[in-house]
């Protein structure tokens, strides 16, 4: 008889919350345009454990899973610490693929040393991302305390200016709650709230899901400008508290992944020795194909940061000819076309970005990148084609030779 009341409580439980629980996950999901079945592999799970205490949340996320323990108190659950975690599951896996581009953001990390942030967001420029990101989604999404006003049915068209200004009163209250929301959030120290707030009502306003849409919206980024905000804010002295906690160590770089590592902070000497150690040292193995032509890729990459062109397009050349992967292939396209483009010959350039649109990895990112070098040639500050020589070579444009062309930096998937 135990047994069966246990069990009896537990379905109990869980019919009260799952009509909730399935409405707040329906909802996010059409905000943000995005099926439940985002990701193959990762899930999304809720546990109903009567046993807490009541209204308790816990959530976790081991490796791919991302776990919430909850139990409800008279069938009413913490929703916002569920959607929460649950926004986690959607939104990290768009900005994990975007890492290399998020590295721009290191000014802002100075900024917020005196936050009242844990370290992880102080020090990653992508867990400091996602984070904003996340409380700019709930900050449009919340629930404000003020009912939504409708215009009556029935009313006298002579009546409709007035109640048209009872509307956007009430919105505009609707909207200081919000704004409020996000400069809280702000004062905590996730200082990109509010761009992703903006971004976010222009997001609304058309038909993209936003995995269509992060690509734009990360490079369409102005990290001057968030510098400057950031700087003129006054934190918080203490912290909010995260319903969320990792169980997992951070995963330790080896090899090539620590090459783009080292590539991605500036350690160009470290990135390259690396990447040539494991050429050297997988020379003969058929099995390290497509790492060889990702070490050629990132050997590229230094090449042109270094000021040795020439080098650099044998390196991509190398990667075109050893690889199948798609981002590789794309962005090999691309850097070639930015490096022709600034030896000022259009026609050659314009051919590798269309080849990176035929070879692009299904990213924004690349598809932006590629589109941008089709409409309009790549330069850099103080090099125009006008005045340089057409024999110049491709590295002798900028003054930093190479150095532009090397941003975004992506990672390959």
């Amino acid at each position: 008889m135990s047994g069966f009341l246990v069990h009896h409580t537990y379905d109990d439980d869980l019919a009260k919350v799952h009509d909730h629980l399935y409405q707040s996950i329906q909802s996010t999901n059409l905000y943000l345009r995005m099926p439940f079945e985002s990701y193959s592999g990762r899930r999304f799970v809720v546990v109903i454990e009567p046993m807490l205490s009541p209204r308790t949340v816990n959530a976790r996320i081991y490796g791919t899973d991302y776990v919430v323990v909850l139990s409800s108190a008279n069938g009413e659950i913490r929703m916002d610490d569920v959607r929460h975690t649950y926004l986690h599951y959607l939104i990290e896996p768009l900005l994990f693929s975007r890492a290399n581009a998020l590295e721009r953001e290191q000014p802002i990390l100075k900024e917020i040393r005196e936050a009242p942030l844990e370290f992880r967001y102080r020090s990653d420029t992508v867990a400091l991302t996602v984070e904003c990101l996340i409380k700019a989604v709930e900050a449009r999404t919340m629930n404000t305390g003020i009912d939504k006003y409708t215009i009556p049915k029935s009313i006298d068209r002579s009546d409709l200016p007035r109640y048209e200004r009872e509307r956007q009163v009430v919105e505009q209250k609707q909207e200081a709650v919000r704004v409020a929301a996000v400069h809280h959030d702000m004062a905590q120290g996730f200082v990109l709230t509010q761009f992703f707030y903006e971004q976010l009502i222009q997001f609304e306003k058309n038909p993209a899901s936003l995995p269509d849409t992060m690509g734009e919206i990360v490079y369409g980024m102005d990290i001057d400008q968030q510098v400057h905000r950031a700087r003129q804010i006054e934190f918080d002295k203490q912290a909010d508290s995260d319903v969320l906690t990792r169980t997992t160590k951070p995963r330790k770089l080896e090899g090539l992944d620590l090459a783009e590592a080292k590539l991605q902070t500036g350690d160009i000497n470290g990135a390259g020795a690396i990447a040539r150690q494991f050429l050297t040292e997988h020379s003969d193995s058929l099995q390290s194909v497509a790492d060889g032509a990702r070490a050629n890729f990132v050997l590229a990459r230094v090449a042109i940061m270094t000021g040795r062109p020439e080098e650099a397009i044998g390196r991509f050349q190398k990667t075109l000819a050893t690889t199948k992967e798609p981002r590789l292939l794309a962005w090999s396209h691309i850097y070639l076309g930015r490096m022709l483009d600034l030896d000022c010959k259009r026609d050659q350039a314009v051919s590798e970005y269309k080849e990176a649109l035929e070879n692009r990895d299904g990213q924004q990112d690349t598809r932006l990148a590629a589109e941008r070098g089709v409409k309009a040639a790549y330069a850099v500050k103080g090099h125009s084609c006008e005045e340089d020589d057409a024999d110049d070579g491709p590295g002798a444009a900028p003054s930093k030779p190479g150095a532009a062309p090397a941003q975004p930096a992506p990672k390959p998937q």
